[in-house]
């Protein structure tokens, strides 16, 4: 399921529920939250090299997508054998 929300917001550009959450809660504590996403503010400018696009990300997306298909169904033929 982490894979699949995963791959989603980066397929279709889903905000993540919990940013909100987050701000709201940065906002009760006396700080200032953030724009954009959860993604945007900790993880870009961390892991995402200059000039990213969405094919990139399309491509990056694609291959989380392969990974997870191959390790499930080498698991499931593990299981039925």
């Amino acid at each position: 399921p982490a894979a699949l929300w995963g791959m989603a917001v980066e397929f279709f550009h889903l905000p993540c529920p919990l940013t909100d959450w987050e701000n709201r809660m940065r906002h009760g504590a006396g700080q200032t939250g953030y724009g954009g996403g959860f993604i945007e503010h900790y993880v870009w400018p961390v892991i995402y090299p200059a000039g990213l696009t969405p094919g990139i990300q399309l491509g990056l997306g694609a291959v989380v997508l392969v990974i997870n298909v191959l390790v499930y169904l080498r698991l499931i033929r593990q299981w039925a054998a």
